[in-house]
């Protein structure tokens, strides 16, 4: 959808060129476009060759968008159709085939790629690469590719006629038009007062107004010239409690992946009623129809992933998206959708992606619809798992999966994985995880999987070697990913249960390097805290206290205390305290080195640990010091935090198979 501070001209005459050469025929049938107002380019060649066969990248990495894409591409033509949704055939498979049924048909494939989609890494973004490369290896399949993303793909060559869209920028006089800012005309007009050039795109002016709106001053705004500059300025705002409701809202449109009707789009987004113009006018495009700009979207996501909002409330939201493009679809299953339009299969696409995400709210509408296609089953899986935490309807879609290719070793390994949390059927779950990994042995993360089950479930021989076999599996693996994907969750799991020598000895295997620096020093801390803890039977140290700092000089004691100076010091702790009663003290007695230290006990009364000057814990242990002033002036020193165990998992999850309920799979025959 084009926002309407932005001239099209230039969009204009590139398509009409695209167009006529595209209607001609000839040998030269690939184009690529890139740079900002993609989107004009190919409305305008849409509207201007029958033949076009529309594929509009949604702004999102959700588990449904390859198939999403590939369906867009299949549409209208009832053959390519019936390849994108064959169960049997690999993703590759499928994309081949509908491109070389698109290429008989005569179609010209037209794919606009905005900013921010397909974006991440290649785990997750694979598949535009497969889908990319199948159009481009498709002989006499006419192809245009209008590319925003701001990375240049390694596609690019494949293309010898290749044109670049001029940034666009905006006649600052459009701020003194209220036709373009509705309720924040008057918003718009103070910063015109500030802005004489036209420096903005359309998105920048419209950020910036918004921003006026919110209370920032008209010269501040200004100023500001990037993206990701205004964007943080918004952060900052969502951060503040008294503009929460204003965050939350702009998390429920965020949720929205297409343009949306005007007022469909406030009752969904609910914002305030006093910044109802900032949703109509400056985060969105300002049109009938709005949407956020994919540019801004994947900033806007990330300025409002700490926003707390609740689940129940987020899946209402889902279902309400699902209600609007339900009403636009009025079908069952793809196929019939297809039948309509192309729009009205995408309308499809988008209900079931929102009923997936409903949880349990879009459940039964979810399963009355044709999703029988891996892509919709592990968008349904992922959100109930991640978003929802209903482990148990996750592992069920996952086995929906399994049904359709049993060694499918992402739904075996998830399959595990939502079983593992559930502490169910331990023997299922370590099968689906050692599937997985004969399926792709080369999955680092599987590995740590599988070795920290086996971890938590106290089998230690049996981790140590499946990290051993993990390590030899992966040796030509980039190391810094062994680290991050591996070594990292197996040292965190070893001292989750205590097993601090194992620990060190897997943080042992790892390849150092600069870029793994500050996690090291970080892993590296928590391990000596804890071989320190377990050298002197107790923690006399916070675990935040760096290695370095220990054992070297008082981090309490004061080095004079009325008028004595300090002769010695030992860090040490309450052990336990009854403050009806007595305390017990530990501290330790250094010696040359902490190798020498001496763990030393004592009880006292209240009273006498008060007359020390020592603090009476309520409930929890206290960090202390003692120190000697000399001619048997004791003073304690007591740290006000309370002591606190660092680890990544507590009882009750490790003890999860324990807590479960029993179950019918729990029993092994």
């Amino acid at each position: 959808m084009v926002d309407g501070l932005f001239d099209p001209l230039k969009a204009r005459i590139l398509a009409d060129t695209i167009v006529g050469a595209l209607s001609k025929g000839g040998s030269d049938q690939r184009f690529l476009v890139e740079g900002a107002g993609g989107d004009a380019v190919v409305d305008f060649i849409a509207e201007g060759l029958e033949a076009a066969v529309v594929v509009r990248v949604p702004p999102s990495n959700t588990a449904d968008i390859p198939l999403h894409v590939l369906l867009q591409a299949a549409s209208g033509v009832p053959r390519a159709l019936e390849s994108a949704l064959d169960p049997a055939r690999t993703f590759d498979e499928r994309v081949r085939a509908v491109f070389k049924d698109l290429a008989n048909a005569n179609r010209a494939l037209i794919v606009h790629l905005p900013d921010g989609a397909a974006d991440g890494d290649e785990s997750s973004t694979g598949w535009f690469s497969t889908f990319l490369d199948g159009a481009i290896e498709t002989d006499s399949l006419a192809f245009t590719f209008v590319n925003e993303a701001a990375r240049l793909p390694r596609w690019r060559v494949s293309f010898r006629t290749r044109e670049q869209l001029p940034a666009p920028h905006t006649d600052a006089a459009s701020l003194k038009e209220p036709r373009h800012w509705g309720e924040l005309a008057d918003a718009a007009e103070r910063l015109a007062k500030q802005v004489h050039s036209a420096t903005s795109g359309p998105i920048e002016l419209r950020l910036k107004v918004g921003l006026v709106a919110l209370g920032m001053e008209p010269a501040h705004a200004a100023k500001l010239d990037s993206l990701q500059q205004l964007v943080a300025e918004y952060q900052r705002i969502f951060k503040a409690p008294d503009h929460h409701d204003l965050a939350v809202a702009v998390k429920r449109l965020l949720l929205a992946r297409m343009a949306l009707p005007r007022d469909t789009m406030l009752g969904i987004a609910a914002p305030p009623e006093r910044l109802r113009g900032l949703f109509t006018h400056a985060l969105t495009n300002g049109e009938d129809d709005v949407s956020v700009s994919p540019s801004v979207r994947s900033l806007f996501q990330g300025a409002v992933r700490e926003v707390t909002a609740d689940v129940q409330s987020m899946a209402s939201v889902h279902l309400k998206l699902a209600d609007h493009h339900r009403s636009l679809d009025g079908a069952s299953q793809p196929r019939e959708a297809a039948k309509t339009s192309p729009t009205t299969l995408v309308h499809w696409l988008e209900k079931v992606h929102h009923l997936a995400h409903a949880g349990p709210l879009g459940a039964s509408e979810w399963n009355r619809q044709a999703v029988e296609n891996r892509e919709f089953l592990i968008d349904r899986a992922r959100a109930l798992s991640i978003e929802f935490k209903d482990y148990d309807s996750a592992a069920e879609v996952y086995s929906r999966c399994l049904a359709l290719d049993s060694k499918d070793a992402y739904a075996l390994h998830y399959r595990a994985f939502n079983l593992d949390r559930l502490g169910r059927n331990p023997n299922e779950v370590e099968r689906c995880y050692r599937a997985a990994l004969t399926a792709n042995p080369e999955n680092l993360f599987y590995h740590s999987r599988l070795v920290t089950f086996l971890i938590d479930r106290a089998r230690y021989a049996d981790a140590l070697t499946a990290f051993q076999l993990a390590l030899a599996s992966v040796v030509g693996a980039s190391q810094d990913l062994v680290f991050w994907h591996l070594t990292l969750h197996v040292v965190r799991a070893w001292l989750a249960v205590g097993e601090v020598g194992y620990a060190r000895e897997a943080l042992n295997t790892v390849h150092r390097s600069w870029e793994l620096e500050a996690e090291l020093e970080r892993i590296e801390q928590r391990v000596g805290d804890a071989e320190e803890a377990e050298r002197l039977g107790i923690a006399v140290y916070p675990p935040g206290v760096p290695l370095s700092q220990r054992w070297r000089a008082p981090r309490l004691a004061q080095r004079v205390h009325q008028q004595r100076d300090l002769v010695d010091w030992f860090p040490g702790r309450v052990a336990r305290a009854d403050v009806a009663d007595e305390l017990v003290a530990t501290w330790v007695e250094r010696g040359g080195s902490p190798s020498d230290a001496r763990v030393l006990t004592s009880t006292y009364t209240v009273e006498e640990w008060r007359q020390l000057g020592g603090q009476v814990p309520s409930d929890k242990a206290l960090y202390i010091e003692f120190a000697d002033y000399g001619d048997d002036v004791w003073v304690v020193f007591t740290d006000p935090r309370p002591v606190t165990d660092e680890g990544d998992s507590d009882t009750a999850e490790r003890l999860r198979y324990l807590l479960a309920e029993p179950h019918a799979d729990s029993v092994v025959g």
